[in-house]
């Protein structure tokens, strides 16, 4: 009775929504990235991964972070003025960093060691504007629960950003991984468009309404900016620093066993953590404390994954050869030491939205500070002394450990309405 109980409730069944779109993309991520390491060098991904770790780190400034305000308002129509200055704030943005890169490419590709990125600069605008309309239309979509369009715009982004990759591939055009990946979102955001339509035609633009939203949640956006901006950096570190002191092989294996060991975390912990934001706002709007809801995720979260996590860790380098062949054969050595890390954050991440939901930026911006400052040392160690790729990942690893375990127990606090 209580096993039925617990999977005819809301939460369950709509996590269950996300789990499936997501398992559905990322069953077709796994399929193609057998066909793609044979497509593509280990370079090719690397410049992937830096491409993405410079967008990443640009992706903050874009929206001023004001996507995750957007569940935040009681009515439906702050929400939509959110949204529609969002789009407002992109638009500037997008201006800005074309100006910028168009400046300052050739400064850039030689700071990352990658003269092959320079032409790829120019494109980051774009992409970044598509992207805040993807997470603009993403968030309002969490915040109505329409979760099964989140889940096919998943899907679609895959599938056809998987065969673009695929195609560019075969006729060898440089740069395929890269365009393909912003073909793949320009095709999911002109998904969730559509889906959106009823919602495009009732923003307002007025003055009034713009001002009123920057007011009401400018503090926090900003705060989230800067928050997640060090996050970024944070975890930018990894490919920035192999691509200048390695070689773009090494970053491209980094890429790919990172993809792989992450993948629980898209497929099940960012699905609950989505729901677990709209779902614990709701209860605390009602009583003031969602502390029930985050201990009875959590067990499920660690019951769930401890067994997958172990058999990975045992066997990431012959699967990594196995399944991509044995020149990746490293990429797997790297997974074997990532997962410990990845297991601490899929049991931990979706209960970060506490923090959120709390608006409690000054520990946001604290806790992502203190993971950028430790990453930074670990960097300055590894470069002093030397270390091979394997020692600077398990100092990663442990900076990231820690940091997930203080971040669950402060979390948990803030769910108890302290």
């Amino acid at each position: 009775m209580v096993i039925k109980k617990i999977f005819r409730s809301e939460f369950v069944k709509n996590v269950t929504t996300l789990v499936t779109g997501t398992a559905i993309a990322h069953a077709i991520t796994l399929l193609f990235s057998i066909i793609l390491v044979r497509l593509y060098s280990p370079e090719d991904f690397g410049i992937l991964a830096l491409f993405l770790s410079v967008f990443q780190i640009a992706s903050a400034f874009i929206t001023l972070k004001f996507e995750h305000t957007i569940i935040l308002p009681e009515q439906n129509k702050d929400a939509r003025d959110i949204i529609s200055l969002i789009l407002v704030i992109a638009s500037i943005s997008a201006l800005i960093y074309f100006i910028l890169f168009s400046l300052l490419k050739g400064y850039i590709s030689d700071l990352l060691n990658e003269s092959r990125l320079e032409p790829w600069l120019m494109v980051i605008p774009f992409y970044l504007f598509i992207w805040s309309i993807h997470q603009s239309i993403f968030y309002w979509f969490n915040r109505t629960k329409k979760y099964k369009a989140i889940s096919l715009a998943i899907i679609s982004q895959s599938s056809v950003g998987a065969l673009a990759k695929t195609g560019l591939g075969f006729v060898k055009y440089m740069g395929g991984l890269i365009l393909g990946t912003i073909i793949g979102e320009l095709i999911a955001t002109l998904y969730l468009l559509l889906k959106a339509k009823e919602v495009i035609r009732n923003l307002s633009f007025k003055t009034v309404s713009l001002k009123a939203s920057f007011k009401r949640y400018w503090k926090l956006a900003i705060s989230l900016v800067v928050s997640y901006e060090i996050q970024t950096v944070y975890l930018q570190i990894p490919v920035l620093f192999f691509n200048k002191y390695f070689e773009a092989s090494v970053a491209g294996f980094f890429f790919l066993a990172q993809r792989i060991v992450a993948m629980p975390i898209s497929l099940i912990s960012r699905s609950v953590g989505d729901v677990f934001r709209q779902e614990a706002t709701d209860i605390y709007h009602e009583t003031g404390r969602f502390d029930k809801l985050f201990l009875s995720t959590f067990k499920k979260m660690f019951f769930i994954s401890f067994i997958p996590f172990l058999l990975l860790f045992i066997i990431a380098p012959e699967l990594f050869s196995l399944i991509f062949g044995e020149e990746w054969r490293i990429a797997g050595d790297y997974a074997r030491i990532l997962v410990v890390g990845e297991f601490v954050t899929f049991v931990s991440s979706p209960f970060n939205k506490a923090s959120l939901i709390r608006e409690k930026k000054q520990y946001i911006f604290y806790w992502n500070l203190s993971r950028l400052f430790f990453m930074l040392i670990v960097s300055g160690i590894s470069i002093l002394y030397k270390l091979e790729v394997t020692q600077f990942l398990w100092l990663f690893v442990a900076v990231r450990t820690s940091h997930y375990i203080w971040d669950f127990f402060a979390c948990y606090r803030f769910s108890k309405g302290k």
